[in-house]
């Protein structure tokens, strides 16, 4: 999302605020003045966002104290839950202060259009759908983005089903912002020429002559501009904001753009205007250009890329089976059988962590309820006895914890029981200090809450599981 708003006034485009934006990059940018409503319910968008995500304060980076779920380290669907409701009561909000305008007279219409595929708000997905399929062949549409990459959802619709006009601006290889940058970077204008060669081969393959796309290219510049153009009859509508209608904008980032509708002859005329301003420095991009030197695509870039349609055609049929996996969304259920046991938490749990006392020595562990210990810091280890004064006070118990919650991070394991009760920890210096630096550090004393296996989180769950209840007979068979 880029939004910048100022008092009834919203700017919204798909730039960001560093230099090149401000004199050799080419984008589009649109100001709404006086438009209260709009303003509101960006306002609202960000700090709803915000509020469910971090803040940095003296240096740290820690959750907002209005995020009730830890983004990363909670359980991922509660946390998805929490931001949807929010965003949602925004959305209903909006709609409700809305319904009262009905001016048969207005002839330019403004919507606020969201795509948050994370949550399961697909707004722009659903407009962009009923566009890319519809059969109306006096429709001309234009689409830039300086990143082109359709998903193979829209390229299906677009090729099979639409029969518009439509014609596609991209940036060339010398637009394009990683040109000639440092690093693997560098392979990326290639890539980009590599997405383009395979569109157009799918437009011959489904005799689509009515797509054309052309390349932007401007001495000295680069190229950012993205949205849409839909022209009919003497009405006009825009989309305009922060996605490239990449597989990243439908499902893994938040976009928010501004749909414009109108038949205003004015800003008809400078909608074009500005559409063609941008064509002004593009060329047709067809198989000829693509063998231009530019264009050329190196064999490692032309490999990574089949491998990526490859992986984007598996991952529809991938079932993930990395335990670490299950355990972090909640879906890895602990031990039970244990609930009448005086401590219980001694055997169910997913990781236990435990301070080991030796005479001469003192080890953290972290141990795997299947698995057994699978991280473990001592002061054995000379890379830690060498910082120590000694192995055995409360020093060492307290730098081990350290020690072990970093290693516990770093292997993606985030949280795990502690393996003594809390009486035993108030009695010990040494434990106390042990799982104070482990929660300091950053490893949660407390397990996700199991998400129950049920109708709710598995599709192919037909009927509802209720709870079990004695009936009047088991009670008789205990006499």
């Amino acid at each position: 999302m880029k939004l910048y708003i100022f008092d009834n006034n919203v700017l919204i485009s798909g730039a960001n605020l560093s230099e090149s934006y401000f004199t050799d990059r080419a984008d589009r940018y649109f100001l709404f003045k006086n438009c209260k409503q709009l303003a509101d319910f960006f306002n609202e968008i960000i700090h709803t966002v915000g509020d469910t995500s971090f803040t940095v304060q003296s240096g740290q980076v820690i959750p907002s104290s209005n995020c009730d779920v830890h983004p990363y380290l909670g359980e991922s669907q509660k946390y998805r839950e929490l931001l949807k409701s929010r965003v949602e009561k925004v959305i209903q909000d909006y709609r409700e202060n809305c319904q009262q305008i009905s001016n048969g007279t207005t002839k330019t219409w403004i919507f606020p259009i969201l795509q948050m595929g994370l949550l399961g708000i697909n707004q722009e997905l659903n407009l962009l759908n009923r566009l890319f399929s519809s059969r109306d062949e006096e429709l001309k549409m234009t689409m830039a983005s300086g990143y082109f990459n359709f998903t193979e959802h829209y390229e299906d619709l677009i090729f099979r089903h639409g029969t518009y006009e439509i014609d596609i601006l991209t940036a060339s290889p010398f637009a394009n912002g990683f040109f000639e940058s440092a690093g693997l970077s560098k392979y990326i204008p290639p890539l980009y020429s590599n997405i383009s060669r395979d569109f157009l081969r799918k437009q011959h393959k489904n005799r689509r002559a009515s797509i054309r796309m052309h390349e932007y290219f401007r001495e000295g510049w680069t190229f950012h501009a993205k949205g849409l153009w839909i022209e009919k009859g003497n009405e006009t509508t825009t989309l305009i904001g922060s996605s490239n209608y990449g597989y990243r904008s439908v499902h893994r980032d938040l976009e928010a753009q501004v749909l414009v509708i109108t038949s205003d002859n004015e800003l008809v005329t400078r909608l074009n205007q500005e559409k063609n301003r941008l064509f002004e420095h593009s060329s047709l991009l067809d198989a000829a250009a693509l063998q231009k030197p530019e264009h050329y695509t190196p064999f490692l870039v032309r490999i990574v890329s089949r491998l990526k349609q490859m992986a984007a055609r598996f991952v529809r049929g991938f079932v993930n089976r990395n335990p670490r996996n299950n355990e972090l969304m909640g879906r890895q259920a602990p031990n039970v059988g244990y609930q009448f046991e005086k401590d219980s938490s001694a055997r169910s749990f997913i990781y236990r962590v435990e301070l080991v006392e030796g005479k001469s020595h003192r080890e953290g562990r972290l141990v795997h309820y299947k698995d057994g210990v699978v991280v473990s810091a001592s002061t054995r280890e000379p890379a830690i006895a060498n910082q120590l004064y000694s192995k055995t006070d409360t020093s060492a118990a307290l730098n081990i914890g350290r020690v072990l919650a970093l290693r516990c991070l770093q292997s993606g394991i985030h949280f795990a029981m502690p393996g003594a009760t809390k009486e035993a920890i108030a009695k010990s210096q040494h434990q106390t200090h042990f799982f104070k630096a482990l929660e300091e550090e950053g490893l949660s004393l407390a397990e996700p809450r199991h998400v129950e296996h049920s109708y709710e989180t598995d599709a192919s769950f037909t009927w509802k599981r209720y709870p079990l209840k004695a009936t009047r007979q088991d009670k008789l068979d205990e006499l």
